[in-house]
């Protein structure tokens, strides 16, 4: 079943934030966004943009009742331009998410769907995973 925290700009798109198979979260690539003005937030911020792409990842793993320790697994895309303060990403993980920590993967690419867009990451749950 879809998942949908309830962000109106999906009801005109083709894909949905997660995808509830099971016990797995599926989530599509979040980045820092408005969900309601659709705007790119914090551009030439990485960290803060981490904390945005992480806030929603929250929002839709609550929205199934699954909490941080249930997130498995993220891959984070990071633009050159974001690579510079990539380190501090790792501050903004370690404030959201929870131990066990995530199998993480991170991997600079060229750029991103919007220019403003420094990271993108894409991760997936298992519920109730360390129950």
């Amino acid at each position: 079943r879809g998942i949908n925290p309830g962000w109106k700009r999906y009801d005109t798109l083709t894909y949905t934030p997660g995808v509830l198979a099971g016990e797995t979260l599926y989530m599509s690539g979040f980045a820092s966004l408005d969900m309601e003005s659709q705007e790119a937030l914090h551009p030439g911020d990485v960290v803060a943009q981490a904390e945005v792409t992480y806030g929603a990842v929250m929002e839709v793993l609550q929205a199934t009742g699954a909490t941080a320790a249930d997130l498995v697994s993220t891959i984070e895309f990071v633009t050159p331009e974001g690579l510079p303060e990539y380190r501090g990403v790792a501050g903004v993980r370690q404030s959201l998410l929870r131990a066990p920590w995530p199998a993480s993967t991170g991997a600079l690419c060229a750029a991103l769907l919007r220019p403003e867009f420094m990271l993108e990451v894409f991760p997936m749950a298992v519920l109730n995973a360390h129950s």
